[in-house]
């Protein structure tokens, strides 16, 4: 299952490197068989799994199952391990909200020291303008399925075939106009931080 999975990646990004029809072809291929031994490897686990759960055994696996679709499946609306800066555990929640803004506002606008960023010699004459391929090579770089940012654009609509062509041409003149002012949107100095809570870990 795994190589099958891999051939799929693989294909994939063959398909994201030279977008032709052959090689569009072999990811669509790859991807169906892909599936297929998923689904089979899927029906198989489950398979066992019931056989399993048929025996005295496996009675002990159901509430072990049952336990963990419950914890699955609820919210979770409390952290178990807050610290204030001096140690102490939190229990109040407003306490706690408050130190998760401390906590956010120290990593967010502390500057921790770094290495100077060496300085480079003035580039001469104008700046060249953006191209097409050079948009065209940052939408391929972009990775799907990820959060958008304030915009709620998220990557893969900029890589929809009827819209590439469109977006390609907007993007251009975009960025072009952006080096020609010399200012970048104020949104883009703005990001939307979301804490996960993973059952484990402490903030001090």
């Amino acid at each position: 299952m795994q190589q099958k999975v891999q051939e799929k990646k693989v294909a994939f990004k063959n398909w994201l490197a030279q977008r032709t029809s052959k090689n569009w072809q072999k990811y669509s291929t790859a991807k169906r068989e892909a599936k297929k031994t998923v689904a089979a490897a899927r029906a198989n686990h489950y398979q066992d799994l019931y056989k399993q759960l048929g025996t005295k055994e496996g009675e002990k696996n159901i509430y072990r199952l049952a336990r963990a679709r419950t914890k699955a499946t609820q919210d979770i609306e409390h952290c178990m391990c807050i610290k204030d800066k001096d140690g102490r555990r939190l229990q109040n929640k407003r306490e706690t909200l408050k130190r998760w803004q401390q906590h956010y506002d120290e990593i967010s606008n502390i500057e921790f020291p770094h290495p100077p960023i060496p300085e480079g010699l003035p580039n001469a004459g104008p700046i060249p303008c953006i191209t097409a391929e050079e948009v065209t090579k940052a939408i391929g770089s972009m990775k799907n399925q990820k959060a958008p940012g304030p915009d709620n654009l998220p990557a893969d609509v900029w890589k929809l075939r009827k819209l590439r062509s469109a977006a390609t041409t907007w993007l251009i003149a975009f960025f072009n106009a952006m080096v020609d002012s010399g200012r970048a949107p104020a949104e883009w100095a703005t990001s939307i931080t979301v804490p996960i809570f993973k059952n484990k870990g402490v903030v001090v």
